[in-house]
């Protein structure tokens, strides 16, 4: 019944509408060629025209405008969207049981999904990984920093840390020149949660054995070039809501370092030369 009222009201106002819009419309272009000159050809026309009509024309063109400005405004009102009435079906009320009886009602908020979603590997995306290796010869720290964008709609926790991360010469298996580092740990100071749509930085550290700071520390002296793979290593990501389904941070195969050019997202890696104090930074 409120559908066939609204479909009525509607249809009646749309035409009330156009009718004014065109006595406005008629009456500008009267004013615009000239009263005298309309009166004068339309003279014998207007003598047979019913009172009507004849009042119509003589009617100022600001009552037509003025109707027609409201029932615009009007139909405007009545055709604007409203927001949907969500119902609970009876059926799924039930009355509470006698031990529930003068006990506070509580109900449970489901967290509602986004529209769209997508994985995690794709809608988290990696734009720079860092590493510092500025503290290797000072107190064996070493630091990765990643910085990530949070393009998957969803609130994304950081569930954990898996595998190592090695280093070598390309095409060296040489075991003065590769080597794995410890397995890294998240840095107190770094949020393990990503809200939709903002820029997540991931710092992880690391103290390095003697002997592997050692290598590093000689190949870089030694301007060669280091690949650090992360083949044997892994980020763990999950949506906050689902702890229990984790993905893997898509990270690339791996960064480079080297005295002109590197390799995978967009990298710097910084390091401190051995001789002098001057902090260099070299990346792609």
């Amino acid at each position: 019944m409120v559908r066939l009222r609204l479909g009525i009201a509607r249809t009646g106002t749309f035409i009330a509408t156009v009718f004014f819009w065109t006595w406005t419309t008629v009456k500008a272009i009267i004013a615009l060629i000239g009263a005298t000159t309309v009166g004068d050809d339309f003279n014998q026309l207007t003598e047979r025209l019913p009172a009507v009509a004849a009042w119509v024309l003589s009617t100022p063109w600001w009552v037509p405008a003025a109707l027609a400005t409201v029932l615009t405004s009007f139909l405007i009102w009545l055709s604007w969207p409203s927001a949907p009435q969500v119902t609970q079906p009876h059926n799924q009320t039930s009355e509470p049981s006698d031990a529930d009886r003068g006990q506070p009602q509580t109900r449970s908020i489901e967290p509602s999904s986004p529209r769209i979603t997508i994985s995690l590997r794709k809608g988290l995306y990696v734009g720079e990984i860092r590493i510092g290796l500025d503290h290797l010869a000072d107190d064996r720290h070493s630091e990765i920093t990643l910085r990530v964008f949070n393009g998957t709609g969803r609130t994304v926790m950081l569930h954990g840390l898996c595998g190592k991360i090695s280093f070598a010469t390309p095409n060296n298996q040489d075991p003065r020149f590769c080597g794995e580092l410890p397995e890294p740990a998240v840095r107190n100071d770094t949020s393990r949660l990503a809200e939709p749509l903002e820029e997540w930085f991931l710092i992880l550290e690391q103290k390095v054995p003697a002997k592997e700071a050692d290598k590093l520390l000689a190949m870089i002296n030694d301007n060669m070039k280091i690949l650090f793979s992360f083949a044997q290593f892994d980020i763990e990501v999950c949506d906050a809501t689902k702890v229990d389904h984790i993905e893997k941070l898509d990270m690339g195969g791996g960064v480079s370092y080297d005295r002109t050019y590197g390799y995978g997202k967009i990298i710097n890696l910084s390091v401190k030369e051995t001789i002098g104090s001057r902090a260099d930074t070299f990346g792609p």
